[in-house]
């Protein structure tokens, strides 16, 4: 996968679309290889569900996310919402999330 490539797919995955041009300078710089990325995604799969993501505002430009390094952020169910019925029934929900993301990690996803 090229970086070109890699970068898209970070793109696709970051839930606020602004400083896209800034994000591929980032990207074109610090040249984040394929295991990097699929961490990037891991983390942003778990951190949509921070309550602070929930109004666009108040999620980091996809610029400062990379500069900052926030996909080495440590996970805290605390700060999370639940998003649907059967999470907040199954107090188990965070684990087959984890599990859902090393799946992803083994299958380079």
């Amino acid at each position: 996968m090229t970086l070109e490539e890699r970068f898209e797919r970070f793109w696709k995955a970051y839930p606020k679309k602004v400083g896209k041009l800034d994000c591929l300078k980032i990207f074109n710089r610090r040249k984040y290889d394929e295991q990097t990325v699929i961490k990037m995604i891991q983390a942003l799969e778990w951190q949509k569900y921070l309550e602070q993501w929930q109004n666009k505002k108040y999620i980091p430009n996809p610029s400062t996310w990379l500069n900052q390094g926030r996909w080495l952020d440590e996970m805290d169910e605390s700060l999370m919402v639940k998003q649907d019925e059967k999470k907040h029934k199954d107090p188990e929900w965070m684990d087959d999330f984890v599990k859902e993301l090393e799946n992803m990690e083994r299958e380079g996803k």
